[in-house]
């Protein structure tokens, strides 16, 4: 019996009740601090905790826009992939379209019968 790579990768726990607690105390504070940044209320977040609360915003929002960023590349890459692949399938249907049923056979290439 072999291993493959699966067999080796360290397996994901799922997350526990004080790291959900811990995300949505996050997801809570980052929507209060939008909503005071949409008011132009900036002052505010500088003066909570001797600016403590600034620095965390200031590192959220740049931890998201590079979560943001990978999340679109990722995008992009799979709808590169499903073009190129709705190319290669064009591009297969248009040759094999030109062979008559001899040559496909001669290749090796399984003709259907269309039943009508």
């Amino acid at each position: 019996m072999g291993y493959g790579y699966d067999d080796f990768r360290p397996r994901r726990r799922p997350p526990s009740k004080t790291k959900r607690k811990l995300d949505l105390a996050t997801r809570l504070l980052c929507a209060l601090c939008r909503a005071i940044e949409l008011r132009q209320d900036r002052p505010l977040i500088e003066s909570v905790e001797n600016g403590e609360l600034k620095t965390w915003w200031d590192e959220n929002k740049k931890r998201d826009a590079r979560r943001e960023a990978r999340e679109a590349a990722a995008r992009q890459r799979v709808a590169a992939k499903k073009a190129a692949t709705q190319r290669k399938e064009a591009l297969r249907k248009s040759g094999l379209a030109k062979l008559n049923d001899a040559e496909k056979e001669a290749l090796g290439i399984k003709t259907s019968k269309k039943k009508r």
